[in-house]
């Protein structure tokens, strides 16, 4: 992958969603033993992922936390960094 910065971001085909909640180290948890969300990555106070449609996958997310009795979440997508790009590529699931 090579290209600008603007041009790796705009490459990755997944979306960028920030998990916020007052229980972050059980929603962590939860997150990295599930099947789906396992890439659940820790900065600072908040926790991102990738996922393939931020809608979709972020009703999901929030249902399966319910389930397990965590309902103070809140999601926001943001735009990646280019070290959130370059931690994707390498996973192998980041290109368009």
């Amino acid at each position: 992958m090579t290209g600008t910065p603007s041009e790796i971001k705009d490459s990755m085909q997944r979306s960028l969603i920030e998990l916020f909640s007052d229980n972050l180290w059980k929603v962590e948890s939860e997150l990295k033993n599930s099947a789906h969300y396992a890439n659940v990555i820790r900065e600072g106070s908040t926790l991102r992922l990738f996922v393939d449609d931020y809608k979709k996958d972020g009703e999901k997310i929030i249902k399966y936390l319910a389930k397990k009795n965590l309902k103070e979440i809140s999601l926001k997508k943001k735009i990646p960094s280019l070290e959130n790009c370059f931690m994707e590529i390498i996973s192998g699931r980041g290109l368009k």
